[in-house]
């Protein structure tokens, strides 16, 4: 018997943007020889307000250069 079921946006019953998403970022693309990396203050800049995806990747153009 289903005794309990749970649904989670992100962020709403962990915060797994700072310590999930921004660690795995950055071990990826130190993994491919990327050498820049989102410290906690730049990457909590990046997700304030709207449209965190879209300023996550122009992040990622500006610094690939």
């Amino acid at each position: 018997m289903l005794r309990a079921l749970i649904f989670d946006v992100d962020g709403t019953t962990a915060d797994i943007e700072r310590d999930g998403h921004r660690v795995a970022f950055n071990h990826e693309l130190g993994g491919a020889g990327i050498v820049w990396r989102w410290d906690v203050p730049r990457y909590a800049d990046l997700l304030r307000g709207a449209f965190a995806a879209a300023k996550q990747l122009h992040e990622w153009h500006r610094n690939m250069g």
